[in-house]
């Protein structure tokens, strides 16, 4: 299993943090962060990319995913959904 190759890594990242930046950074909670976490950790489509006991990497999009706060971590930004609609973006930008 691969991810993106590295710009395309770089560019979702970019886009993902300025539209979250532009909504005003809202941030999930800690316990949604977890539950998140969980879920993409048994991914019904099988994109989740385990690196480490406590980080994994979503294979569709490349975005890092962490079950705690901080960082580069997109289950964090409230901003951002899962791109197979698993779970979605709960605030979006203004237009």
């Amino acid at each position: 299993m691969n991810t993106p190759p590295f710009l395309t890594q770089l560019k979702n990242a970019t886009v993902a943090y300025a539209t979250w930046v532009a909504a005003g950074m809202p941030k999930r909670s800690p316990t949604m962060i977890k539950q998140l976490f969980d879920f993409c950790q048994q991914c019904p489509t099988n994109k989740y990319l385990r690196n480490s006991a406590h980080q994994g990497q979503c294979v569709e999009c490349g975005c890092y995913l962490k079950p705690v706060p901080g960082g580069m971590n997109k289950l964090e930004l409230l901003t951002e959904g899962c791109p197979d609609g698993h779970w979605p973006a709960q605030v979006q930008e203004d237009k």
